[in-house]
């Protein structure tokens, strides 16, 4: 025989012995004692089973409280004339433990700033180590709720509770093998020690109108009066859990609000089904944090319209009424009120009828042979419904014979367009079986009584086939008028309608305004206008732009741009522009509106250099030669700089540089700035030193004025400007640049040349060659230079003094070779 049992089991559960045995059929017992029978256990019986002939035998046993931590057991199998020696084992019942003296205290006096500790006493009948775990529960608003903590935490933060909260904390022990029943403490209530916000008042409205009313599918504005120091964080949540840090759940709205003592908010009336309370929660910058504030609301159930038609008190003769009968109901058994529109059809189209709006329409707005419908709004103090009817037709029988007025054809005199001041003719076919009268209307409303809105025009006739009308078309229309035409029988019988468009041309009118232009720049007439068809007028096709002297009204030009170089005006010369507006139509109020009026500015000098020979060699010297110009023949001043590799040179104060001077590749630049005494212009050229024996037309070392790439820099102290222009070679442009932008920082004027211009008549430019002497005289604004010292270099003189130093130094180089060689001797 061999038993197996479960290890154990807690006070009032099962435990389980597998007994196995070798007998076909047996009888099996489990007792508390030794002492067994054929037919039992003498003593106490565990558990027992007759008659087996499964193997194992399943035998179970219910533990009770009073059972031993430890028992022992007997286990027995029987037949009938004998039992089996007893199999000795053992199984353990488990004591669940007990929690007792629960009690909920705070570390302070239950405030809101107060954490919250749960202490507990436990006993165990079988001396386990038990361990206690808490629960937290707390009742806020009537409603039970569990806290979200960490599990089982002894100690609750304050950011869980709330002024005005009841908390309790339940405990639960566990030995191990079982957790006790959870034992809850009495409860303690929250009390409020707030720093922060205060809140005065929640109010809710839909538009401007306060409400506690939400309907569906409509914006809520909640507004909160409160006071505390901004910027204030507020927290809208549907649920009374509210953090600093936020909603337990997704909030209704967050906001943080750094100005006004009230805060708005919108909120999406979908987000409200379900509930009825709006929470709210402020805190300020220093999280301190208010109370938790609530906004009760009703959701509101709009009013149903489920029946709608339109009845006849005539049957739907021009002599009856029409009743529009509509049916409401309402969810929430609000008061509905109902509105009522009548509508007529025109063309496809329904339009509101602008006579009757009520439950009933006279007949004496009713025509013959028209179709209408009615609507129906319905209010319930909270939210409006509405619903159409199903069209009904009013008509009278029409004779035999009889033809309903018909408009076949619509047409007018507009063309592309109608100028203003000419008359609309409106020519209507129409088919009739009499004369018939006819209305132009701004509007479709349109009754046998004549136009609702404004009228164009009306006319009767006798004929049956055509009638003509006309108005006046004036400044007032809009550049597209539509305008509708319907024609009437004796009857009252009306037609259809019919709607036309025409573009209207207004006279235009031209404003103009002009800015100030420097004299070598052009001016621009510029004009804006008004009253003018955009969609069709080429404003610049018609008008007439004219250029005067202010002063006296000649005539410069009739363009409308003024080349103010080429018109040869001068600074201070004053002149305005004048325009005559007229449009593509030749449609014009044929007045000259005249600008406001310029002066010319001051313009700036202009220099041109360069440098002869343009190809020099080994022994050439060379020449900086220059010449400028001012368009208002203004004084100038000219200052000129020599350049050699990057380095100024400040002993060369003459437009010359010498063979003696120069070396092959280098590259010398000639730097001129003119000034006006207002402006400054600079201009360089630039050549490099070639080999005697180069035979070519090489021109790369060049650099010239007439290059489209120029690069300019300011002086910072004199204020010119140097305009560089490279060649077509580029001869190290970035190095000169970089020179000349050195030269203006260092304001070396003290080694540059100095030429003074007079004014003179003369506007025609010339060749100025400066001489030796560094201050030169220019007799015309362009003109020639008086050489001061009346001579040119010499360059023959300068060659043959050169050969005599050459060979006095030859000569002390031979005495000095042959002294030391006799001393050697």
């Amino acid at each position: 025989m061999k038993i197996i049992s479960s290890p154990y089991a807690n006070a009032g559960e099962n435990i389980v012995f597998l007994v196995y045995h070798d007998m076909a059929e047996a009888n099996v017992y489990i007792c508390s004692t030794p002492n067994v029978s054929l037919w039992g256990c003498i003593d106490k019986f565990y558990s027992e089973s007759r008659y087996v002939n499964e193997n194992p035998a399943i035998l179970e046993y219910k533990t009770k409280s009073s059972d031993n931590t430890t028992s022992r057991y007997y286990a027995y199998v029987c037949n009938s004339s004998e039992c089996s020696p007893p199999y000795e084992g053992f199984f353990l019942v488990n004591h669940i433990p007990i929690v007792t003296n629960i009690i909920l205290n705070s570390t302070g006096n239950f405030t809101e700033n107060d954490n919250l500790i749960c202490e507990a006493s436990v006993y165990d009948f079988d001396n386990d180590n038990v361990s206690l775990y808490y629960e937290w529960y707390y009742t806020r608003n009537n409603q039970l709720n569990k806290a979200l903590t960490s599990p089982f935490e002894k100690y609750l933060s304050n950011s869980f509770t709330q002024p005005g909260d009841i908390w309790y904390c339940a405990a639960i022990a566990n030995d191990g093998k079982a957790n006790s029943s959870e034992q809850l403490s009495s409860p303690k209530k929250i009390n409020s020690v707030y720093k922060g916000p205060t809140v005065n008042s929640i109010k809710l409205f839909e538009g401007e109108t306060e409400t506690d009313v939400v309907n569906l599918q409509k914006d809520i504005r909640i507004k909160v009066d409160y006071s505390g120091i901004k910027p204030i964080t507020a927290y809208f949540c549907d649920t009374p859990v509210i953090f600093d840090s936020g909603c337990d759940t997704p909030p209704l709205a967050e906001q943080v609000y750094t100005s006004n003592d009230y805060i708005e908010q919108v909120i999406r009336s979908n987000n409200l089904v379900g509930k009825s309370v709006i929470y709210l929660k402020l805190c300020d910058k220093n999280w301190d944090c208010s109370a938790i504030w609530q906004k009760a609301y009703r959701i509101n159930n709009p009013p149903i319209i489920y029946s709608l038609q339109i009845t006849s008190t005539e049957n739907f003769s021009v002599n009856g009424n029409l009743i529009c009968e509509a049916e409401v109901s309402d969810a929430d058994n609000d008061s509905v009120n109902l509105a009522y529109k009548w509508y007529y059809k025109n063309e496809d189209n329904f339009v509101l009828s602008p006579y009757e709006n009520g439950k009933i329409l006279s007949h004496s707005s009713l025509w013959n042979n028209s179709d209408w419908l009615c609507e129906v709004s319905a209010s319930d103090g909270y939210s409006i419904v509405s619903k159409n009817s199903s069209a009904v037709h009013v008509g009278i029988p029409t004779p035999a014979g009889v033809l309903t007025p018909a408009i076949t054809a619509l047409a007018d005199n507009s063309g592309v367009a109608i100028n203003t001041g000419l008359s609309l003719i409106i020519t209507v076919n129409y088919t009739a079986s009499s004369g018939v009268r006819a209305y132009v209307c701004s509007s479709p409303h349109i009754l046998p009584s004549g136009c609702f809105d404004s009228e164009y025009a009306k006319a009767n006739t006798s004929n049956s086939s055509q009638i003509t009308l006309q108005f006046n078309i004036s400044e007032s229309f809009p550049e597209k008028l539509e305008y509708y035409v319907r024609i009437f029988d004796e009857t009252n019988t009306g037609s259809n309608i019919e709607k036309k468009s025409v573009i209207i041309n207004y006279r235009p009118t031209s404003v103009v305004f002009l800015g100030n232009y420097s004299s070598s720049d052009t001016a621009i007439c510029n004009y804006t206008y008004y009253g003018m068809n955009t969609m069709l007028d080429d404003f610049e096709e018609g008008s007439l732009i004219n250029w005067y002297f202010a002063d006296n009204n000649t005539l410069i030009t009739n363009k409308t741009v003024l080349d103010i170089m080429s018109a040869g005006l001068k600074k201070g010369e004053r002149v305005k522009c004048s325009v005559k507006a007229s449009d593509v139509f030749g449609h014009s109020d044929l007045k000259e509106r005249f600008s406001n009026t310029i002066t010319i500015q001051n313009s700036k000098p202009y220099v041109y250099v360069n440098i002869t020979p343009n190809e020099p060699r080994d022994n050439d010297s060379i020449v900086c030669n220059f010449s400028a110009f001012d368009n208002d023949n203004d004084n100038l001043t000219a200052s000129m700089l020599w350049i050699k590799n990057n380095e100024i040179m400040d002993t060369l104060t003459t437009n010359t540089v010498e063979n003696i001077r120069t070396l092959v590749n280098d590259t010398w630049t000639c730097v001129v700035e003119v000034s006006d005494g207002e402006l400054n212009y600079s201009s360089n050229y630039s050549v490099t030193i070639m080999p005697d024996d180069l035979q070519n037309n090489n021109t790369t070392n060049q650099t010239t004025n007439e290059s489209d790439k120029t690069a300019e820099y300011s002086s910072g102290g004199g204020g010119a400007s140097f305009l560089v222009m490279a060649g077509a070679s580029n001869t190290s442009n970035n190095t000169i640049n970089n020179t000349i932008q050195k030269i203006n920082e260092e304001e070396t004027s003290e080694s540059s040349s100095k030429i003074t211009s007079e004014n003179s008549d003369s506007d025609s430019e010339q060749y100025i060659s400066p001489a030796k002497e560094s201050t030169y005289t220019l007799s015309a604004v362009t003109g020639s230079v008086i050489d001061s010292s009346n001579n040119m270099k010499n360059y023959s003189k300068i060659n043959l003094q050169a050969s005599i130093l050459v060979i006095i130094c030859v000569i002390y180089f031979l005495y000095f070779y042959i002294t030391a060689q006799e001393k050697n001797i």
